[in-house]
């Protein structure tokens, strides 16, 4: 517990140096208005596969560096968000098993939205949402790491979900503290890909510059039109089919999702999807089925889905169940985690990541036709 304690305080002393540097003739010193923000996470991977419980040899550390903006101005999204933070960081863990699993180190961006806020702004609840691109130190070798049979590939996706408490200790300084949970995978690009999961409980210091908290613009909510949106999706990607086979094969999606808007930011859908998986060959070939064709490689699904937006961006979740197949799954339930982000009115670009009982299938890659 003393070698935590001393980790922390050497960390806030790190922030405490850099936002006490000479500010020159900005107004909110350094960082302007952004602010600096350290964290320390203490906590464990959850195997959610009975065959990763060997890699897991006791609690993982972390810490993370960021610069964080409270968004005050009078915008529709930042008063539907409750006027949020938005930032971007770093974020190592050292993973408690050196050699086989490494360190993750990630780039992320966020987005931290009030679920409760005092009227003067004293403390407040949050729940954050994080997205980035991590590398791995350790992955599986054949030869040598071949213990680590949870991640392929160097490069991989990170995504967080964080709850965490923040309280105006004194006039420059809000503490935090929370829960989170992290995901690192690499979407079967390598295998294997069975992904990392990390939760914790962490806690950290933000210095804040300016002289008093931020004025928040009242929240009236202007009126919106209540109707249906369509979307269709043309998505792309790659996968391998098992460790021994170093091959890459072409799968692709095509998606319809009919929503309708609970709120200006926030909608439920329900739609269709068709898979093609160009992997699944290996598996008429090694059960000896001959009688197949291009028909027998596509996969009819039907989904339902929560989009959440902040101004281009939304995030979506969506669970869906296979309603035509003849190529094996590991569960006749699929779910799809990704981000859109609207060029225009129409237009948007999409990457999300497929995925069966927590274990991805493939990442997409698409564009989309709103209307």
């Amino acid at each position: 517990m003393q070698s935590i304690i001393y980790k922390f305080t050497r960390l806030s002393i790190a922030v405490l140096l850099l936002t006490t540097l000479p500010a020159g003739a900005q107004e909110n010193g350094l960082f302007g208005d952004w602010h600096p923000q350290a964290k320390y996470h203490y906590g464990f991977i959850s195997p959610h596969s009975p065959k990763v419980d060997y890699l897991v040899e006791g609690h993982v550390q972390a810490f993370e560096l960021s610069l964080v903006k409270t968004q005050a101005s009078d915008n529709i999204y930042n008063k539907l968000f409750n006027y949020p933070e938005t930032g971007f960081g770093f974020f190592h863990a050292g993973l408690n098993n050196p050699g086989v699993l490494g360190s993750a180190n990630s780039l992320v961006s966020f987005l931290n939205a009030p679920l409760y806020r005092t009227g003067k702004g004293g403390f407040q609840v949050d729940y954050q949402i994080t997205a980035g691109l991590s590398y791995l130190t350790d992955v599986f070798q054949l030869y040598d790491n071949n213990l680590n049979i949870a991640i392929g590939s160097h490069i991989n996706l990170h995504f967080s979900a964080l709850l965490d408490y923040q309280w105006k200790i004194s006039r420059h300084f809000e503490w935090t503290s929370g829960l989170s949970f992290s995901h690192f995978s690499n979407g079967r690009v390598e295998l294997p890909n069975l992904g990392l999961n990390y939760i914790s409980i962490f806690t950290g210091l933000k210095y804040i510059p300016g002289e008093s908290l931020p004025v928040f613009p009242l929240r009236e909510i202007p009126e919106y039109e209540k109707h249906f949106e369509h979307l269709l999706i043309m998505s792309f990607g790659i996968k391998q089919y098992d460790i021994t086979d170093d091959n890459y094969y072409l799968v692709h999606s095509l998606s319809y999702d009919i929503g309708r808007r609970l709120k200006p930011h926030m909608k439920i859908s329900a739609g269709t999807d068709l898979f093609f998986d160009g992997s699944s060959r290996n598996h008429f070939k090694n059960n000896g089925i001959v009688d197949y064709g291009i028909p027998d490689m596509y996969c009819l699904g039907a989904h339902g889905g929560w989009h959440l937006s902040y101004r281009k961006l939304t995030m979506l979740i969506m669970a869906g169940y296979y309603l035509v197949k003849r190529i094996p799954t590991p569960s006749p339930v699929y779910s799809r985690l990704g981000l859109q982000y609207s060029c225009t009115e129409h237009i948007l670009v999409n990457v999300s990541l497929k995925s069966h009982n927590a274990v991805a299938d493939f990442v997409e890659w698409g564009l989309g036709y709103s209307f």
